[in-house]
């Protein structure tokens, strides 16, 4: 039985949206089925989120002191940093949202796996990506 894949949330394209009409941001790749990747327009800084869950969209962002502070501004804990890891039960399996293992500016990069809950947060803390 083939499971039908998952449709982006209304969060997901109302963030999606956000960042695409924001003049500071510009698309870095196509869509992928469940991620959106953007760069910043000055600094080319790659960034991507989710678009699929429902209740919060997690952006994978770069580490930075500027990163983190903006974060916390907005009350979003973020339990650890995300690196890339192989699962010990199947060494060939990336670890984390498989995805990003086409942008090559992420792929093994640790990043910041950040739950944002409105488009509005979204862009404040994209504010921060230089």
């Amino acid at each position: 039985m083939t499971r039908e894949p998952k449709k982006p949330s209304r969060l997901g394209l109302e963030i999606e949206a956000a960042v695409e009409r924001d003049p500071r941001f510009e698309r870095h790749q196509p869509n992928r089925l469940y991620q959106c990747t953007f760069r910043t327009v000055a600094g080319r800084r790659v960034f991507a989120f989710e678009r699929v869950t429902l209740d919060a969209i997690r952006f994978w962002l770069p580490v930075t002191e500027v990163v983190k502070k903006a974060v916390a501004a907005e009350g979003i804990v973020v339990p650890e940093i995300s690196i890339s890891y192989p699962d010990r039960n199947d060494p060939d399996r990336y670890g984390r949202l498989s995805n990003l293992l086409g942008v090559p500016e992420l792929r093994n990069r640790p990043l910041l796996p950040v739950p944002v809950t409105s488009a509005g947060q979204a862009l404040r803390v994209l504010s921060a990506l230089r």
